[in-house]
C-alpha cells in the first residue's frame, strides 16, 4: 500500500514541479537525438496569469523536427499530464494528442485560464483573454522548444486540438492567429447563444451540471457568474446582454463580419450531443467553405450526454472511436493524426480518405452521398392538444422501463397515412404520426416548421417541447430520434430542429413528440398543468435509399 501512496506523490509532485526548459535544451541541436518524455512548465500569459502545461517531446533521429499541436480541454476540465492521465484514457482530445505524440509530434497541453493549475478567472471564451492565451502559448513553444517543423516562410507548423470549451478556442484563435494551420474541433459550437439558449429558453437540464463544474472546476474563480447578466439566466431564459456576449465569443460574430479562419478544419460532432446539435456543427463547416478552407466534417453519435440520455458509455461526455462512413470503417484517432500528417508533415494525400462529410445514422452506419437534409414535403399537423407540466413529465423513468418491459405486438405494418392515429398528450409525451415508411431507408438531416401554440388558461403562457420520433413495428414505444427536443414558445413561431438521423425500417412510422416538460429544459416548463393547443406544418428531412448512389454501409459483427 505504501508502495502506490508513494507512487501516487510522484506523480502529483511532478504535475506540480517545472522545468526551465533554457537549462534542459541547453545542449541540444539540430544533431541530437531526442527522446520521447514529457515534463511540465509554467507560461506567463500576457496580463502576468501563469499558465500551467504539459510538454510532450516525441523521439526525434538527428536532423528530424516535428510540428506542434495544441491541446485543450472541455469547460470545467483540465489538461492531459501524463500518459496515463484522466484525459489521456477517457477523453478523446487526449487520446487523439497522445496519438499524434507517439508517431512523432510535439504536444501542449496546457490549462484553460481558470481550470486546473493555471490562474486567472474564468471569462466563457473571451477573444482577448482565453483566445489570446492560447496564442501566447504558441508563443511560448517557438520560443523555447527545439526542431518544431516549419515551412517555407519559416513559420511554424501547428495543429491543434480539443472538445467543448477547447473546441472554441480553436475556431476563434484560427481566425486571430495565422501561424495555426489544421485544427480538429470536437462537438464545439458555432454560436454560443443559440447553442446554450435555444428559441430563448436556457437549456436548464446542461445548466445545472455547467454551473457547479465551473464553480468547482475553477476553484471558484468563475465570477462572471455572478453578474447581473448571467444571474438573470437562472430564470430559464435568456436576456439581450448575455445573448450578446456569448455571440461576441463565437465564430458566427467573426463570420458575419467576414473575419474568416486562416485553418484548414476537421470537425467532429454528435447527433446525439443536445448541448451543441449537428446544425452548429454544420454553420461551422460553413463558415470555413465561405473562407476557403479545406474543411471535412463527421458528424458520430456520442457528444455531451445528458444524465437521462441513453447511456453508451461514460456520462456526460463519450465519443464513439469507430466511425462507419458508407462501405469503410475508420477509427477517429487515425483519421486525426492523418489529417495532420498531410496538413502539417506535407505528406501527400495522407487524409484523402477522409470524407467531405459523413453522417452517421447510429453506431453501426453512416452516409456520405446525401439527400436534402432539409427537405422539401411538407406535413401538416392537425392541431392537438398537450397538457403543459404532465405530459412528458416522468418520462426519464417511464422511457426506460418502455424498453425494459418491451414485448413484440402483433401489429400490421402500416402502409398509408390511413392506418395511423395519433396518440398521448396527457400523461405521456404527444406523438403525431407524419409518414409511413414503406421501404429499407433512413432519415437525416435538419427539420423545420413553423407553429400557432395556444392556450385558453390565463394563469399559464404554454411552453412545449417537440422532437421527432419513430414508431417502430410491433412494438408500443416511441423512440425520439437523435433524443433532440426544441423548446415551442406560445404564439406563432418558425423553429429549426436540430440535427436528427436514423435508420428506417418497412412498417416504422415518423411522428412528432411533443412533451410538455423535459429533462433537458426541466426548469423551462410550465409550474401549472394547463391544456395548450398546438398546430402548424413542418418540413422533414431528405429520406435516402439503400442504392448504387447512396449506401448504408453496416459493421459486421
Amino acid at each position: 500500500m505504501k508502495k502506490y501512496v508513494f507512487i501516487f506523490f510522484l506523480i502529483s509532485m511532478s504535475a506540480c514541479t517545472s522545468v526551465d526548459t533554457k537549462q534542459f535544451y541547453k545542449n541540444i541541436n539540430l544533431k541530437s537525438k531526442l527522446e520521447k518524455t514529457y515534463y511540465h512548465v509554467t507560461i506567463q500569459s500576457f496580463d502576468g496569469v501563469k499558465i500551467r502545461a504539459t510538454v510532450f517531446q516525441p523521439d526525434l533521429s538527428p536532423n528530424e523536427t516535428a510540428p506542434l499541436i495544441i491541446q485543450t480541454h472541455g469547460f470545467g476540465g483540465f489538461r492531459t499530464s501524463s500518459p496515463i492521465s484522466f484525459y489521456a484514457k477517457w477523453m478523446i482530445p487526449g487520446q487523439i494528442a497522445i496519438h499524434a505524440w507517439k508517431q512523432g509530434y510535439w504536444v501542449i497541453s496546457y490549462d484553460q485560464r481558470g481550470f486546473g493549475g493555471s490562474g486567472g478567472n474564468i471569462n466563457i471564451m473571451d477573444p482577448d483573454i482565453e483566445v489570446r492565451d492560447a496564442t501566447i502559448v504558441l508563443d511560448w513553444a517557438i520560443e523555447n522548444l527545439p526542431r518544431i517543423r516549419m515551412d517555407k516562410t519559416n513559420d511554424p507548423k501547428v495543429g491543434m486540438v480539443g472538445e467543448s470549451y477547447g473546441g472554441g478556442v480553436q475556431l476563434l484563435a484560427s481566425v486571430m492567429d495565422s501561424r495555426i494551420d489544421a485544427i480538429i474541433p470536437i462537438a464545439t459550437w458555432y454560436d454560443l447563444s443559440s447553442a446554450l439558449g435555444s428559441n430563448g429558453y436556457v437549456k436548464t437540464g446542461w445548466g445545472a451540471i455547467l454551473v457547479p463544474v465551473g464553480i468547482f472546476g475553477s476553484v471558484f474563480d468563475f465570477n462572471i457568474l455572478f453578474t447581473k447578466r448571467y444571474l438573470k439566466m437562472f430564470t430559464g431564459y435568456m436576456n439581450e446582454d448575455a445573448t450578446r456576449e456569448m455571440y461576441d465569443h463565437s465564430l458566427a460574430s467573426f463570420c458575419e463580419q467576414n473575419r474568416f479562419p486562416q485553418a484548414d478544419a476537421f470537425l467532429i460532432n454528435g447527433f446525439r450531443d443536445i448541448m451543441f446539435p449537428f446544425n452548429q456543427a454544420l454553420a461551422n463547416k460553413n463558415c470555413f467553405e465561405e473562407a476557403g478552407r479545406d474543411v471535412r466534417l463527421i458528424e458520430v453519435q456520442g457528444g455531451h450526454l445528458f444524465l437521462t440520455q441513453r447511456l453508451t458509455g461514460m456520462p456526460l461526455f463519450n465519443m464513439e472511436h469507430e466511425i462507419h462512413c458508407d462501405t469503410n470503417t475508420f477509427n477517429l484517432l487515425d483519421l486525426a493524426v492523418d489529417w495532420w500528417n498531410e496538413k502539417l508533415k506535407d505528406i501527400p494525400n495522407a487524409a484523402q480518405h477522409i470524407p467531405k462529410m459523413c453522417l452517421t445514422l447510429d453506431y453501426q452506419s453512416g452516409v456520405t452521398k446525401l439527400p436534402d437534409i432539409y427537405g422539401q414535403e411538407i406535413v401538416k399537423i392537425p392541431k392537438t392538444r398537450v397538457i403543459s407540466l404532465t405530459s412528458g413529465l416522468f418520462e426519464w423513468f417511464m422511457g426506460p422501463i418502455d424498453r425494459l418491459t418491451a414485448l413484440p405486438f402483433k401489429d400490421k405494418p402500416a402502409t398509408s397515412m390511413d392506418q395511423t392515429r395519433k396518440h398521448g398528450g396527457w400523461f405521456r409525451p404527444a406523438f403525431i404520426p407524419l409518414h409511413v415508411v414503406t421501404d429499407e431507408k433512413y432519415i437525416v438531416g435538419i427539420p423545420n416548421g413553423n407553429f400557432n401554440l395556444t392556450s385558453k388558461n390565463i394563469c399559464v403562457t404554454p411552453v412545449l417541447f417537440a422532437g421527432f420520433g419513430i414508431k417502430r413495428l410491433k412494438s408500443r414505444y416511441v423512440d425520439v430520434i437523435s433524443e433532440q427536443v426544441v423548446p415551442i414558445p406560445a404564439g406563432k413561431h418558425d423553429i429549426s430542429f436540430p440535427g436528427i438521423a436514423s435508420p428506417l425500417k418497412k412498417g416504422d412510422i415518423i411522428g412528432m413528440v411533443i412533451h410538455g416538460s423535459h429533462s433537458q429544459y426541466f426548469w423551462n416548463g410550465n409550474w401549472i398543468p394547463a391544456r395548450a393547443w398546438i398546430e402548424g406544418n413542418v418540413m422533414l428531412p431528405g429520406m435516402g435509399k439503400k442504392s448504387s448512389n447512396s449506401t448504408i454501409c453496416r459493421s459486421k459483427k
